[in-house]
């Protein structure tokens, strides 16, 4: 594949976005969902259902949310497991004319708090496992009304609109109608972000999504996380739109549940971030379990190595191995390799819609092929903006519309992008971040680590490791693993910050690393290496 290329700017080669600008919600849904009929929709272990149950259930779901109250102006926070019933109710509220204020199930009490008011919430739909922790904010959170996917006192249970008869069912808006999602940044390496997104630019990146075929109506996937998080909704959401088939499991971890899931189902496409894939795959090599049917990957959140790379294809031998480039902002997707495509590098071309240029961080001056810059992006799928926060929206764009993505990168002579890091990291006079994916990459195949996250202490790197079960944290495990990175590693920081042992790290819903919360906790950890030098300033 190659783009288009014009004075710095490099085209979509894809084919160009379907016309949804008068399409609402509910109109799409009802064409997409009624095009597909027996076939089956969603599985969730021994449930499932078809694209007309689906789509039946959906519109009582928005009809039993319409006769409570439910419509424009409300803002319903969604906070439940991932189940058949959680995702149709989720997806039935922004029908209502309400706004679906997603959140992410990893939060503790302080930030669903916090993010409950900074969305300005004024409902609650969550599920069973969920409710003491809402009912210990009861005294500071007051919403109008609280739903639960189950019988729970003070909640109305949304599995009974099906059993009501006195249920009128309502026709709902076919014209699209302002803000119908609210989201946060990931926020992993600083304070999360409030995001609002209309129907318009959710229903494009679904458009944007199925031109460059992220999945087709003949996969059967597993994808991403909890649907409580937006990249995750969004991803089921995408699926059912196009006629496949989501496998939703009840958590990602521990890998065997996903084991049982690729091979109960017939999975033949997984979807996550390198990481959680790269999990899966050496924890398979590790049991000996082989997934002939799988034969597609898509990435998403990180880079995809070349160390992570040669792993998955070692052990897979898939078809597809494709590593995408986005972010929360534009609802997922800004640069993705074509269909069939093993992905040797980069984030791949523009996604549909889309423009991308290199612009020097200083200057501001446009890049040729091959050079330096900061990456700039020109999309319709871009947020209304940072809620409530003027100053933040205004800084994410440039005055002629152009995303800011704050990622070093530069593309080559077909318009392929390639993302080198953080523009703030590169330019750093003493840059201690540089090399840590890799480092943490590295980690992930030492056969004692499960999972290992690698961070600054203070101004080297140190490693936060889950081992498994069967090791025992001690100091000589530690300095194994220090030897293990450097004899791989030779040219990488040494970990001179420390080994600290954990029982997990913190991720988010999506399953990328909280690196705010790791800095706070690395002071509480007992370091396990030995120390290089007392004052833990040197290098050598």
């Amino acid at each position: 594949m190659r783009a288009k290329i014009v004075d710095g700017i490099v085209y979509s080669p894809y084919p160009d976005l379907e016309d949804l600008r008068d399409v609402s919600l509910y109109a799409f849904l009802t064409q997409r969902l009624q095009k597909y009929g027996h076939k089956t929709a969603m599985v969730h272990g021994q449930d499932k259902v078809s694209y007309s149950e689906f789509l039946e259930r959906l519109k009582v779901m928005a009809s039993g949310f319409h006769s409570h109250g439910i419509g424009t102006g409300d803002r319903v926070l969604v906070h439940v497991e991932n189940d058949i019933d959680s995702f149709v109710a989720a997806c039935s509220i922004p029908l209502t004319g309400a706004t679906l204020v997603t959140s992410d199930v990893t939060f503790n009490e302080e930030e669903l708090l916090d993010h409950t008011r900074r969305t300005d919430a004024t409902h609650l739909l969550t599920g069973k496992a969920y409710v003491d922790l809402f009912d210990n904010l009861s005294t500071v959170v007051n919403f109008k009304s609280r739903f639960s996917l189950t019988d729970v006192p003070g909640y109305i249970n949304v599995t009974n609109f099906a059993n009501d008869r006195n249920l009128k069912h309502t026709d709902f808006p076919n014209s699209q109608v302002g803000v119908k999602f609210v989201c946060h940044s990931t926020g992993t390496t600083g304070i999360s972000k409030t995001i609002e997104i209309t129907e318009a630019t959710f229903l494009s990146q679904i458009s944007c999504r199925e031109k460059f075929q992220l999945a087709t109506p003949e996969d059967v996937c597993i994808g991403g996380g909890n649907i409580s998080f937006y990249v995750c909704f969004t991803y089921v959401f995408f699926i059912i739109s196009i006629g496949g088939t989501i496998v939703l499991l009840d958590k990602y971890s521990p890998v065997p549940d996903v084991f049982t899931a690729l091979r109960d189902h017939q999975v033949n496409l997984v979807h996550g971030t390198p990481t959680k894939i790269l999990e899966i795959v050496h924890e398979a090599e590790r049991l000996g379990q082989s997934f002939p049917l799988v034969k597609k990957f898509t990435t998403l959140g990180t880079p995809m190595t070349e160390m992570a790379r040669s792993a998955i294809l070692a052990a897979c031998a898939p078809s597809e191995l494709r590593s995408c480039y986005g972010m929360t902002e534009v609802s997922g997707y800004l640069a993705a390799p074509p269909c069939g495509e093993i992905t040797a590098g980069g984030g791949g071309f523009p996604v549909p819609g889309a423009r991308m240029k290199v612009v020097d961080p200083v200057s501001g001056a446009v890049l040729s092929h091959n050079r330096k810059g900061e990456v700039l992006f020109h999309t319709p799928h871009i947020m209304v903006g940072y809620y409530k926060n003027p100053e933040e929206t205004a800084s994410f764009t440039t005055d002629d519309g152009w995303i800011r993505t704050g990622d070093l990168g530069y593309y080559n002579e077909d318009g392929r992008l390639f993302v080198l890091g953080r523009v703030k990291a590169a330019v750093s006079a003493n840059n201690v971040w540089a090399g840590l994916p890799q480092i943490e990459e590295c980690l992930s195949f030492h056969p004692s680590i499960i999972e290992a996250a690698v961070m600054p202490n203070p101004e080297f790197p140190a490693a936060i490791i889950v081992i498994r079960k069967d090791e025992i944290p001690s100091e000589r495990l530690a300095e194994k693993i220090k030897t293990f990175v450097k004899e791989r590693l030779p040219t990488a920081q040494p970990l001179d910050g420390g080994i600290f042992f954990v029982d997990a790290i913190p991720r988010s819903g999506f399953g990328k690393i909280k690196r705010r919360l790791l800095s706070e906790i690395i002071p509480t950890l007992r370091r396990m290496d030995a120390p290089c030098c007392k004052s833990n300033a040197c290098a050598k």
